[in-house]
């Protein structure tokens, strides 16, 4: 795949792949920051739960992004010919999906760091402080 296809795979998914591509590393980099600090109880906590937070933001984006594609699929095929509408409907689908697959892709590494840096300084039994 070549940067012309991921530059067209990105603009065919919309508002909402570019809003998690924004979105994803701030919660990556969340989330390491919230491992590399397990030991500090608040600050581990607050930056897990804040990755936690924007990988299921991520992914809800992700989520609303492919719904609203479709429905605007659908909506652009109401007057189109007969004959087309299924291929139409199918490739139109197809794109939609691409919102989706960035918000998992997005939202699956912030959840996993802000999670795993939660467990961590729970059961480290770290300071508070």
């Amino acid at each position: 795949m070549d940067l012309s296809s991921v530059v067209q795979w990105v603009q065919e998914g919309g508002w909402s792949v570019y809003l998690n591509l924004l979105l994803g590393p701030v919660g990556i980099i969340a989330g390491t920051f919230a491992v590399l600090v397990s030991r500090h109880r608040a600050a581990a906590l607050a930056a897990g739960g804040g990755a936690l937070l924007l990988g299921l933001l991520a992914g809800a984006i992700g989520l609303v992004g492919w719904l609203l594609g479709r429905a605007s699929v659908d909506e652009a095929l109401v007057n189109a010919d007969p004959g087309s509408v299924e291929a139409m409907r199918a490739v139109g689908y197809e794109e939609a999906a691409h919102a989706l697959v960035c918000g998992g892709i997005a939202g699956v590494l912030p959840i996993a760091a802000g999670v795993l840096a939660i467990v961590l300084t729970t059961y480290r039994g770290a300071p508070s402080a």
